[in-house]
């Protein structure tokens, strides 16, 4: 119904073009709210990829991807700046630099992982939130 309503098939006129309107001004904000403030806190291979237009599947890109990158927008965007925080950041530039360090050398990473929650002596109650803490306690 919500589909239909939204592409127009169903009602007509003022009703169907106010429910346009509030289906286009609520949905990026119920996409932010139900991906990147809530399925990135329960998937959290790497909490720095975990941000507002993030891929958490994919964390991290080669050096040469990121080269390629800064080369376009040397080239067509000269006077732009890049914007390392934002007001929907969730961890500040340098902690999410540190974190994604951790892309480079995931099973050492892993392995520091299993000894510290050995020494704890403690077993998580959730390992997805035990994995997100560690890698901001990093």
């Amino acid at each position: 119904v919500v589909r239909d309503l939204a592409l127009g098939r169903l009602g007509d006129g003022e009703e169907q073009a106010a429910f346009c309107a509030r289906f286009a001004q609520t949905a990026s904000a119920l996409h932010a709210k139900s991906v990147e403030d809530t399925a990135f806190y329960r998937y959290v291979p790497l909490v720095s990829a975990a941000e507002v237009g993030g891929d958490p599947g994919r964390p991290a890109v080669s050096p040469e991807e990121f080269h390629a990158f800064a080369a376009r927008i040397a080239r067509d965007r000269p006077t732009t700046g890049t914007v390392l925080t934002t007001h929907d950041t969730k961890r500040s530039a340098d902690v999410r630099a540190r974190i994604a360090v951790l892309s480079q050398c995931p099973e050492r990473w892993a392995a520091l992982v299993t000894e510290l929650t050995a020494m704890t002596g403690v077993a998580a109650p959730d390992p997805q939130l035990a994995w997100a803490a560690w890698q901001s306690a990093y």
